[in-house]
């Protein structure tokens, strides 16, 4: 049996963390685009139920304004 040498052992070891540590920090940059990810997915949804809430309030003047439209009139700003 060969007599292991304390240097060559904290080398391994120390190889060993090195991997383990880049294992680590590729699945902590995988969450982190997946929340990411998430975050925005969760403000265009936002963005777009407030659209479509603001248009709701609004449905009154949008209806003059397509049948001005409709009816050939100028547009006027007021």
């Amino acid at each position: 049996m060969k007599k292991i040498d304390l240097g060559q052992m904290i080398a391994v070891l120390a190889n060993i963390g090195v991997i383990t540590g880049i294992v680590f920090l590729g699945i902590e940059i995988n969450q982190n685009s997946n929340e990411l990810a998430a975050q925005t997915r969760n403000s265009l949804y936002e963005m777009r139920a407030n659209l479509e809430l603001d248009f709701q309030r609004n449905i009154g003047g949008i209806a003059d304004i397509y049948e001005k439209i409709k009816a050939g009139e100028a547009l006027t700003g007021s």
